[in-house]
């Protein structure tokens, strides 16, 4: 079997444009798919930081 490079290439995206596309749902003014589109940033990796942030900032049961 040859050694092959992919050709896909990586989506680029910033940081920033994370932070508003997760402040957007935080607030419940847009859903993932929207804010992932208006923001370019990937939807999957969207949810994985709100899902890591929910759990993170979420109330704390005792």
């Amino acid at each position: 079997m040859a050694n092959t490079m992919s050709t896909q290439k990586r989506q680029l995206w910033s940081e920033a444009d994370m932070e508003q596309a997760l402040n957007c749902v935080m607030e419940k003014s847009m859903g993932f798919k929207l804010a992932a589109k208006i923001c370019n940033v990937p939807k999957t990796t969207l949810r994985r930081r709100f899902a890591k942030k929910k759990n993170k900032d979420g109330p704390k049961e005792t």
